[in-house]
C-alpha cells in the first residue's frame, strides 16, 4: 500500500477530523505542538485519502505523542509505525534525549484506540511518568464563577491595538516573574480578538488565550489583583463565546510548582482529567 507522510498546518485541520475525537489536533495552535497524518495518496482530481494521524509536543528534552490514530480497516498495516518511526527519528536528529507516549482518563478514549498503551509497551515505551493534569471547562462556566466585572476596570481586546503595540505587550508578558516559563509566544498563536488588556489604578494586566474551531487555550494571565483577574477572563470568556461558540472548551494545564496566577475555581475537580505517560527505553 502506497502511504505518504505530512506535516499538517492549521488550515488543514478539519481535512483530518474524523482522527480526531477529542480535538488533539487544534493544538497545533500552540508552538509547542506539531502533527503528522499518514494518507492514501489521490489519483487524478482525487483527493489523498486521510488513513493515519500523529500529534506530539516538545519540550527542551522530550517529544510527546499526545495522540497516534490510524483508520479502522488500515490497522496492522504498519501505518501507525511509520508515524512513530518518524517522530522517534526527528527526536534523534533534534538531539532531544526521550520520546514519551502520553495517555489519559478521556471517556471512551479506550474504545476508540483499543489496546493503546499495549500498542506502545510493546515498542518498547515501558517507564510509566505522571504528566500534569488537564482541565477542561466551558467558557460559560467562567462568566458564571468570575461574576460581574468591576466597571471602574479598563478592558480592551487585543485586536484594536496595532501589531507593533501587541509585540510590546507580549514581550512585557514574556519578560514578568510569570511569563519566563513560558515558550515565547508570538502573534502567529496568539488569537487577538480573544486576547485582553486591562488598566487599573495606574498598572496593565493582561490575559492571552491561542483558539481554534473547538477550543482555546489560556497562555497566560497577569499576577494582578483577583478582581482584576476576574475582569479579563470574564471578558474573555464573552469574546471566546462571540467568536467561537458557547459550546467552546477551555483547556488547561496545571503543573506541579508553577508561577501560578490563574484563580483556583477555573480547576474544579469535575473537569479535570488524569494524564501519565510512558517514556521510550
Amino acid at each position: 500500500m502506497d502511504i505518504k507522510l505530512a506535516k499538517i498546518d492549521k488550515a488543514q485541520i478539519s481535512f483530518f477530523g474524523v482522527m480526531d475525537p477529542f480535538f488533539m489536533l487544534e493544538r497545533i495552535v500552540l508552538p509547542e505542538y506539531f502533527a503528522y497524518a499518514a494518507a492514501i495518496p489521490g489519483t487524478g482530481d482525487e483527493e489523498d485519502f486521510p488513513v493515519g494521524l500523529l500529534v506530539g509536543s516538545l519540550s527542551e528534552d522530550t517529544v510527546y505523542v499526545n495522540w497516534l490514530y490510524v483508520a479502522e480497516g488500515y490497522r496492522g498495516e504498519g501505518i501507525g509505525e511509520m508515524l512513530l518511526v518518524e517522530v522517534i527519528e526527528g527526536a534523534k536528529k533534534a538531539g532531544i534525549d526521550f520520546v514519551t507516549a502520553c495517555f489519559d482518563a478521556r471517556q471512551d478514549r479506550d474504545e476508540i484506540c483499543l489496546h493503546e498503551e499495549l500498542y506502545f509497551k510493546e515498542r518498547d515505551f515501558s517507564e510509566w511518568i505522571p504528566l500534569a493534569d488537564e482541565w477542561e471547562t466551558g467558557v460559560s462556566l467562567i462568566q458564571k464563577r468570575g461574576g460581574k466585572a468591576d466597571d471602574k476596570i479598563d478592558l480592551e481586546a487585543f485586536s484594536a491595538f496595532s501589531a507593533d503595540a501587541q509585540n510590546e505587550i507580549l514581550s512585557e508578558c514574556l519578560t514578568s516573574p510569570e511569563g519566563l516559563r513560558l515558550i515565547p509566544y508570538s502573534t502567529d498563536h496568539i488569537d487577538p480578538d480573544i486576547c485582553i488588556y486591562a488598566a487599573y489604578k495606574g498598572k496593565t494586566a493582561y490575559v492571552l488565550f491561542a483558539g481554534s474551531e473547538n477550543t482555546v487555550y489560556p497562555l497566560f494571565l497577569s499576577d494582578t489583583e483577583e478582581k482584576v483577574k476576574d475582569a479579563l477572563l470574564i471578558t474573555a470568556a464573552a469574546a471566546i463565546k462571540k467568536k467561537y461558540g458557547p459550546n467552546t472548551r477551555i483547556v488547561m494545564q496545571k503543573e506541579e510548582d508553577p508561577i501560578y496566577t490563574y484563580p483556583a475555581w477555573m480547576f474544579d475537580a469535575k473537569d479535570r482529567i488524569d494524564r501519565w505517560g510512558y517514556m521510550l527505553a
